[in-house]
């Protein structure tokens, strides 16, 4: 699944001015990306001139089969634009994994920001040092969704991987099904990236019957993680790996 692949892909685009906001409902799942100017590249249907004119915008249905190949579903994915002038400060994935989940607490949430983490050391290039912070669950209502910020040291400036360099990531799990959602850019726009996915994070609902239930194997959750986390590196691998060529 090129997951990495699709967001520097993504955040490699020239942006420009305009405002709106993406609402996503999906099965069990509704959500608002919420704190910038939204520009939504897939799915193609909800592509909009008005919002994404002028953009040099990847071609109908690359993103989706390329993360269809690794077992997962792209939701929505797109960029992220300052309010005030437009500029591009990251980009965001929402992509869903199938496979019955856990009860989210907070041994859910560090075991899913620890393989996260894991994954995405094997991406970066030597060197590269990780930082994981605000790991915790949330609670909107009845939903709980895991929160964990993500921040990537000693990449060359200028690499392509500057752009995945601050990572504001949120997890939700039903009954059938994990959601990841990738608030992602580089350090420079790090306080803009933590208001997106705060305010976006503040959204996140489950349909009642989609909730998991108290009292599962961690297990399950956590080897489910690492495949997903290295279909991540595999993508992400083969992708820096062509840059270097």
């Amino acid at each position: 699944m090129k997951i990495i692949a699709a967001l520097l892909m993504l955040a490699c685009l020239c942006a420009t001015r305009d405002a709106a906001a993406e609402i996503v409902k999906d099965g069990p799942l509704s959500m608002d990306v919420r704190g910038a100017d939204v520009c939504v590249i897939s799915p193609v249907a909800r592509r909009s001139g008005a919002h994404c004119g002028g953009l040099d915008v990847p071609s109908g249905g690359v993103m989706e089969a390329s993360i269809e190949k690794g077992g997962a579903r792209l939701v929505s994915g797109g960029f992220l634009r300052a309010p005030h002038d437009g500029a591009r400060i990251g980009t965001f994935q929402i992509i869903e994994k199938e496979g019955a989940s856990d009860w989210t607490d907070q041994r859910a949430a560090d075991d899913f920001a620890r393989q996260y983490a894991k994954g995405m050391e094997s991406v970066f290039p030597a060197g590269t040092t990780t930082r994981v912070s605000d790991v915790r669950v949330i609670e909107n209502g009845d939903t709980r969704v895991v929160r964990a910020t993500f921040d990537f040291d000693g990449i060359e400036p200028g690499a392509p991987a500057v752009e995945l360099e601050h990572e504001e990531v949120a997890a939700i799990f039903t009954r059938t099904a994990m959601y990841v959602v990738m608030i992602v850019g580089p350090h420079a726009n790090e306080a803009a990236l933590r208001n997106v996915a705060t305010e976006t994070a503040s959204t996140i609902a489950l349909d009642a019957s989609a909730r998991p239930t108290r009292g599962k194997d961690l297990s399950e959750l956590v080897g489910r993680l690492v495949v997903f986390v290295a279909i991540i590196i595999v993508a992400g691998a083969t992708y820096l790996s062509s840059k270097r060529m």
